[in-house]
């Protein structure tokens, strides 16, 4: 975060906004690359069944209703990025808080780690959070 405080993905799936226009195929790729870097190298494997539409208070403005349409992908990162060991990328973006128009670069820490490690738990979750997430899943 800005302030130095680390926040963990965990089994959070990645998610993006769709762009007007901009298939959720599409959108689950910008994704990958916002996060792993533009070099990174995706596959989209396709979407997973209908979008599941769920109406709740907005995250971003508080007390305000919002309808969220969320969409599942299937894609694999085949890639543009290190493949052993612990790397880092930088997504640049703009700030739409108190300095609009402001160019923000938001440093990610990432580790790979092997699914097979754990209690045998992960592979269900990862597959739920998939599911439920609508986001893209990458290996």
């Amino acid at each position: 975060m800005s302030d130095g405080t680390v926040r963990r993905r965990g089994a959070r799936p990645l998610s993006e906004k769709v762009r007007p226009g901009e298939s959720p195929e599409s959108a689950a790729v910008r994704a990958v690359r916002e996060e792993l870097g533009a070099a990174a190298r995706v596959r989209i494997d396709g979407a997973r069944g209908a979008p599941r539409v769920e109406e709740r208070e907005s995250v971003s403005y508080p007390g305000l209703p919002a309808r969220y349409v969320l969409h599942a992908v299937d894609a694999e990162v085949v890639g543009g990025v290190p493949e052993d060991g612990a790397f880092e990328t930088e997504e640049e973006g703009e700030d739409h808080g108190d300095a609009a128009g402001a160019i923000t670069v938001k440093r990610h820490y990432w580790e790979w780690v092997d699914d097979d490690e754990g209690d045998g738990e992960h592979e269900e979750e990862e597959e739920v959070a998939a599911v439920a997430g609508g986001g893209a899943r990458g290996h």
